[in-house]
């Protein structure tokens, strides 16, 4: 007897059909690339990188640090390349009684996104928030 929170099913099979998509041509050649991603300061971050495979008009080009958007003053783009260079708000939970906390969560996550009328392209990066400034 299923609980009383969910609705009990008709059966315990599930039925694949071929569906057919609607892709775009030229999608998969869209590219961005990463180039280096470096701390640049106590709470400064910078993102180099390279936009590849656009055969038609770039719309946009975002990036998100922890979560915020990078206003479009911190984004340079030049022909293929592209930079950010940004400052973020650091983030270190407090300790948790057992246990201790997990390496992604000591990182700055910084996700950049370029669309084209071809396709969408995404990257994820972690930059460590206590790296070593080499002056």
């Amino acid at each position: 007897m299923p609980p009383p929170v969910t609705p009990a099913l008709e059966t315990d099979k599930i039925e694949l059909r071929n569906v057919s998509g609607t892709r775009r041509q030229g999608a998969s050649s869209l590219c961005l690339e990463i180039i280096s991603a470096d701390h640049t300061g106590e709470a400064e971050i910078e993102v180099k990188g390279q936009i590849t495979g656009v055969s038609d008009n770039l719309l946009s080009f975002e990036a998100f640090v922890n979560e915020l958007a990078v206003p479009k003053l911190k984004l340079q783009t030049q022909n293929d390349s592209w930079t950010l260079r940004t400052t973020y708000k650091p983030f270190e939970p407090p300790s948790p009684p057992c246990g201790g906390v997990g390496e992604v969560v000591k990182n700055a996550l910084v996700v950049c996104l370029v669309k084209a009328t071809s396709g969408v392209k995404g990257k994820m990066i972690l930059i460590k928030q206590q790296a070593t400034i080499e002056t």
